[in-house]
């Protein structure tokens, strides 16, 4: 068998110094397997004990060690391996069970999520919380196991009298979303808690590795293969990475293959054995995989440029001055990098000035940064990172508002950038135990790896007296809670908005910056380390993951564009505490169903004020709207009987006692099926509106059936589009459209009622058009279109071959579009010729209203910046969109180019919807910003 080493092919030498190795058994022609002993340091330098490895001769520079001793060291209780009759080896811990098949070198878990769940050894870190006790994974629906097939990355699991062994720097990186990890230099090995990496106090310092110009072949190997098995396998792929969407479909090192030049140069320097190029190599990746800040696969790359004295910084610094220097664009990538938190600190600097103005209760000079302000019966705590100080300035400023009158408590976490989950979940709890009956909370998380989605249920100690017990429930603080959050929130400083907007809360501010991954940080073979965003995705109570960010109630910054055509944001309402109390007041103005005086309790009071007003007598308080029991649009006495019933226990209408839905102040629109469109053109000769094209639409279950268009010309033809559609339920499945005009046939197929393939042919001309959509934003809106064109020569041009993709960035506000952002890159070829890829001459913007409809149009060109291509100006009447006027740039202004007339239908669809089909008509059917298939 392969890499069998037995006791009986093998004579061990059982005492042996530390530095000698015994020579074992071949695991193939020229490989020789050695055994020695190592010493290994225990999350520091002082507590060490001696473990065996093993080393391959064809990698000597990396040691092999046993599963068991690697995971009793990551984990709190030591596993149990045993091996199978079929040759495979279980590893048990508290929670599951790993099976390794050492011959095919791979893995199966029957639950990967409740393996990787066991106690780790936290003892001492910011992750050793003491005031929250977390639960195995709760599991949601049938869970998949998960199979691991190491071989495609040559990475090797040995076998040696009824043990596995893996390489030190794969089963580290396998394991390492843990926060613990190991790495092996020089016959020792370090176990270190990663979380202590980040935190800038990890006892193990690997400064030598700056100082060595050349990689050993055998490590060369094992880096990259150790990396694409990472990107392969335990990536999450959040949204705003550019490249995510690619590795959706392909490996890594096709990825690299494909991207770009700068990902094609990043993969030839990373498989140099000069050390100089592999930083080059990791510089480069470090733009394509940016996702806000939990993957930097270039942190080699950072720290030898900031890390002066050593041969890497010297040699990079000597390199960088030549004329001929090929990878100058890797180091620019890195300077990025370096000032990327800029913008953190001129929010941190801006809000420190805004705050001068109101009174500093307490400041706690620690890691979480945490301060309380105060301003009449307002109370705002800021703090900079979930550390476990955090918690415990949190609960004092509670105790402290509650003594002093406050009525809101705002929670600040607009420049905060993330930490530790368990600081989140010590507030959520604090704020939503509003019945006094828990001290419980929980998150919800999908893995990408399994497709499984699971919720972490805690208990938390509220009280904080070191213990979790009923006590906890009573603590609770009856303020209006708020939050304020920027694009610099990111990570724990985004879930925790998107977590209590789940729970009702309002968030205030800019949107915040994502961050839907929990950290992975790695250590490579040559003890360089790296982050990424993991398999594990935070997601929400309806599925979506929190890349997208918290969504605003309350949208506090304003979007500035200069005289040149340079956009800058206006924070100045971010912390203008007067302005968001008013907010604040205005979102927990809640009006319950019933409540007819308005005490925000539902009484027999309630029915003698109806009584009082029908019979015309004076009343303190009446709200009419929650005096309307029934809904019927009139208060009349048997409003007041039903409140009367409600009370009784009898049966009335549904709602009373409950909140009344609110409409959104941000639009009064009635939102229905468009009917008919009419597109004028100004006539600029007699300054008046001229008639261009009506489009006419019939539909079936709410989906047209029929689209025409007739252009306003004499003898003018109608160009009628026919649908046909499959569906499931009131989604559609797939839609087969015939363009009688153009002669074509597109076949379009959905998922979850939106479009994901379009496949168009013409049966003319031979030509076809396909387009893939990828979605992101939870879902809801695509972010990224693939192009796939073939136009026919008709013997005598040449056929002509097309490709395109789109990457689209997305905002949202309340569900709708706020702006996106369309880039991307195209090829076009004809038989004989090279492919050749080219970027987008520039990025494409639009600017959307509060109702999602399209304002602006922009863009930002490589040479020219930033132009500004037309603007929408809306009339409503009666509550629908009765009239839309687009304008073109003309001479440093505007002028009127287009207009659209709109007639209804009876057909009510979703506000979404509604705003994708008045984009469709208004912006041309496409273009330069984003648009989508409205039916």
């Amino acid at each position: 068998m392969k890499k069998l080493l037995s006791s009986v092919s093998v004579i061990l030498v059982l005492v042996m110094l530390l530095s000698m190795a015994s020579p074992l058994t071949a695991f193939a022609v020229g490989d020789e397997i050695t055994m020695k002993d190592l010493t290994a340091h225990i999350y520091n330098m002082e507590d060490t004990e001696t473990l065996s490895c093993l080393f391959k001769s064809s990698m000597p520079d990396m040691a092999f060690i046993s599963t068991v001793d690697f995971l009793k060291n990551i984990f709190v209780d030591e596993p149990t391996e045993e091996k199978n009759a079929d040759g495979t080896y279980t590893i048990t811990n508290p929670k599951g069970t790993m099976v390794i098949d050492p011959e095919k070198d791979d893995l199966h878990f029957d639950s990967f999520e409740d393996f990787v769940s066991a106690k780790v050894n936290a003892e001492g870190t910011e992750l050793d919380a003491p005031y929250i006790k977390e639960y195995a994974p709760v599991n949601e629906g049938e869970m998949k196991s998960l199979d691991l097939d190491l071989s495609p990355y040559k990475i090797d699991i040995l076998e040696h009298e009824g043990k596995t062994y893996f390489p030190v720097s794969s089963i580290g990186t396998l394991f390492g979303a843990t926060y613990n990890t190991a790495t092996y230099y020089n016959d020792n090995i370090y176990f270190i808690h990663t979380s202590d990496i980040v935190l800038g106090t990890c006892y193990f310092k690997n400064s030598m590795v700056y100082d060595s110009l050349v990689r050993s072949k055998d490590l060369v190997e094992l880096s990259y293969n150790d990396l694409c098995f990472a990107f392969d396998k335990l990536y999450g792929r959040p949204a705003q990475a550019e490249i995510a969407s690619m590795l959706e479909e392909k490996s890594f090192d096709e990825t690299l293959d494909e991207y770009n030049d700068d990902t094609r140069r990043a993969k030839e320097l990373l498989l140099s054995e000069n050390m100089v190029d592999y930083v080059l190599g990791t510089a480069y990746l470090g733009e394509a995989f940016y996702d806000g800040g939990h993957t930097a696969v270039n942190y080699p790359a950072v720290l030898p440029l900031i890390t002066p004295g050593n041969a890497l910084n010297d040699e990079l610094n000597r390199i960088v001055d030549l004329e001929d220097f090929r990878d100058r664009q890797a180091i620019n990538y890195v300077m990025k990098t370096l000032t990327s938190g800029q913008k953190s600190r001129n929010i941190a600097e801006y809000r420190s000035g805004k705050y001068e103005n109101y009174e500093l209760v307490e400041s706690w000079d620690d890691k979480s940064a945490s301060k309380l302000y105060a301003v009449e019966d307002t109370a705002v705590f800021a703090f900079d990172s979930f550390v476990n100080e955090a918690v415990y300035h949190f609960k004092w400023s509670l105790d402290y508002a509650k003594e002093n009158g406050i009525k809101r408590f705002v929670i600040d976490l607009s420049c905060n950038t993330g930490g530790n989950a368990a600081v989140v979940c010590y507030i959520m709890a604090m704020i939503t135990n509003k019945n006094k009956d828990s001290y419980t909370t929980s998150y919800r998380k999908i893995q990408t790896l399994t497709g499984n989605t699971t919720r972490i249920d805690n208990e938390v100690d509220l009280n904080l007296d070191g213990e979790i017990n009923d006590l906890d429930k009573d603590v609770y603080y009856d303020f209006e809670y708020a939050f304020i959050t920027s694009k610099v929130s990111y990570s724990c400083g985004n879930l925790l908005p998107c977590l209590a907007r789940d729970a009702g809360f309002p968030i205030l501010g800019e949107r915040s910056g994502g961050g839907a991954c929990s950290l992975l940080i790695a250590y490579t073979p040559e003890l360089f380390y790296y982050t990424m965003s993991s398999y594990n995705k935070f997601i929400t109570s309806d599925n979506n993951d929190v890349d997208s960010g918290a969504e605003l109630d309350f949208d506090l910054t304003k979007r500035i564009t200069d005289d040149e055509g340079n956009e800058s944001i206006d924070y100045s309402g971010l912390y203008d505490l007067e302005d968001i109390s008013r907010k604040i007041d205005m979102y927990y103005d809640v009006q319950l169903l019933g409540d007819a005086d308005g005490d925000c309790d539902v009484t027999i009071i309630d029915a003698t004020v109806i009584q009082r007003v029908l019979a015309e007598l004076s009343v303190d308080s009446y709200n009419e709207a929650a005096a309307d029991t029934d809904g019927d649009g009139d208060v009349t006495i048997i409003d007041a009987t039903f409140i009367q019933r409600f009370l009784a226990g009898l049966p009335c209408p549904a709602g009373i006692g409950e909140a009344i839905q609110q409409s959104s102040d941000s639009s009064d629109l009635e939102y229905r099926l468009l009917e008919s469109v009419q597109c004028y053109r100004r006539n600029y000769q007699y300054d008046d509106w001229e008639l261009a094209l009506t489009t006419s639409i019939e539909y079936e279950n709410a989906y047209p059936v029929m689209i025409e268009n007739l252009d306003n010309y004499e003898d003018a033809e109608p160009a009628k589009t026919v649908f046909e559609y499959t569906f499931d339920g009131e989604k559609p499945v797939t839609r087969t459209e015939t363009d009688l005009a153009n002669n074509t046939i597109t076949t379009v197929k959905y998922n979850d009622g939106r479009v994901y393939d379009y496949d168009m042919k013409s049966l003319s001309s031979g030509n076809t058009a396909k387009q893939m959509f990828q979605y992101g934003i939870g879902g809801e809106y695509f972010t990224m279109v693939l192009h796939d064109e073939f136009r026919s020569g008709e013997g005598y041009t040449p056929d002509v071959m097309m490709e395109e993709m789109d990457s689209v960035s997305v905002t949202t506000e309340n569900g709708l579009l706020k702006r996106t952002t369309n880039t991307g890159i195209y090829t076009k070829w004809s038989e004989g010729e090279e492919k050749k890829w080219v970027r987008f001459n520039g990025k494409y913007s639009a600017d959307y209203d509060d109702d999602g409809i399209v304002s602006l149009l922009s863009a930002v060109y490589s040479l020219t910046g930033y132009e500004e291509q037309g603007k929408f100006e809306v009339k409503k009447e009666n509550g629908r969109i009765a009239e839309i006027t687009r304008f073109i740039p003309d001479d440093g202004g505007w002028k009127p180019y287009e207009q659209y007339v709109f007639e209804y239908n009876d057909t009510e669809i979703s506000p979404s919807r509604y705003a994708a089909m008045i984009n469709y008509f208004i912006t041309n059917h496409g273009g330069n910003y984003y648009y989508y298939n409205w039916y």
